[in-house]
């Protein structure tokens, strides 16, 4: 029997709900979902309100848990039925659209078609920056992380020195980049965009695309399919 009702823990989870048609079957969810707003909330997946979740008696929990957390301990012991999905890299994410479409019911693979990584980016090399220091210092997303892996499916090499986040000062991106590079400055609303004179200051070679979205800050669908339009094509505001 497919599941009716179900509880989302992360933004991620709900967005893979919603993108396979069943937005209305979340009953509940975290304050940072974008979807099912009408759901009530019940914390997130590290600070479940577990006896809400226990009060409203969905068919199933689909739990974000990179690795084990206290929440699932918790529901184990009280019987709740989950299910706990790993999501860092791109496959993670494309099983666990595979998993909660079997959920569902649907065919998970027709449906990932459409949310693979296609083009070509317009660069030869980049770093993505989520976040820092305006004039300082970027947090650049490294190696190992499904955004590096989405800009090396479109044809780029990711230029970070680290595999996980990495804060660099304006000398060592000036050291990494030429005319054939470009950053990737990912903000979840336009208000966060560095100035020009901050990046005149912190790096005035530098070829900058904003990407400015809030589905951008998680590793969903979304995500895969706003990059890929603006390292190709040159658009992917939300």
């Amino acid at each position: 029997m497919y599941a009716q009702t179900v509880v989302s823990t992360s933004p991620a989870l709900s967005e893979i709900i919603t993108l396979l048609g069943f937005e209305k079957n979340i009953i509940a969810r975290t304050p940072y979902c974008l979807d099912a707003l009408n759901a009530q909330k019940i914390g997130t997946a590290l600070e479940l309100d577990i006896e809400k979740v226990f009060s409203i008696k969905s068919d199933l929990v689909l739990l974000q848990e990179n690795t084990q957390t206290k929440t699932s301990t918790y529901l184990k012991k009280l019987k709740i039925k989950y299910k706990s999905f790993k999501m860092v890299n791109l496959e993670d994410i494309y099983k666990t659209t595979n998993e909660i479409a079997t959920i569902f019911g649907v065919d998970g693979e027709e449906f990932l078609k459409k949310y693979k990584v296609t083009g070509q980016g317009k660069f030869k090399q980049g770093l993505i920056m989520l976040g820092g220091v305006p004039g300082k210092s970027v947090m650049i997303a490294g190696t190992d992380t499904f955004y590096s892996q989405i800009i090396e499916q479109l044809g780029m090499k990711n230029l970070s020195p680290s595999k996980n986040w990495p804060n660099l000062q304006a000398e060592k991106i000036r050291s990494l980049i030429d005319k054939d590079t470009v950053i990737l400055e990912v903000v979840s609303k336009k208000e966060a965009l560095w100035s020009q004179s901050d990046w005149q200051s912190f790096c005035p070679k530098c070829h900058v695309v904003p990407l400015v979205s809030k589905r951008a800050a998680y590793p969903g669908l979304k995500v895969i399919e706003i990059m890929s339009n603006v390292l190709s094509k040159g658009s992917g505001h939300d």
